[in-house]
This record gives structure tokens, sequence and C-alpha cells, in this order.
């Protein structure tokens, strides 16, 4: 069995994946008129895999960025 610290797997991933880049370019723009503009909610979530769930009004509505093939 291995045994690694918690340092030691921070510095193996950091090896890995490099430095993260990000684009300043909106890929989409997210138009959501009716919703709530209040601290203490959370009325946008993303998903692990890859879906978004945004609250408006009395629905939700969900988006995946998987494309189907």
């Amino acid at each position: 069995m291995i045994s690694l610290r918690s340092n030691q797997i921070e510095d193996m991933e950091t090896e890995t994946l490099g430095p993260r880049v990000i684009n300043p370019q909106a890929e989409r723009i997210l138009d959501a008129p009716e919703i709530k503009d209040d601290y203490y909610l959370n009325l946008l979530d993303w998903g692990c895999r890859g879906e978004l769930a945004i609250g408006l009004g009395e629905r939700v509505y969900l988006y995946s960025t998987k494309q189907i093939t």
C-alpha cells in the first residue's frame, strides 16, 4: 500500500495539469430575466457531469454542455 501526504498529492496535481487558462470571451450568454437578486438564494448550480440548473420564477431549467451524438 502506498501512502502519500496531502502536500505530495497537491504537488502531483499541479505538475500534471499545469496552469489554468480561462478564455476572456464568453462562449454562451445566459439570458435570465426572472432571476431573483438575493444573496441568500442559490438559483444557479453546475453539476459534475456538465449540467447547469437555474431557477427562474417557479421553474427549474436544465442545460447540458454535452453534445448528443
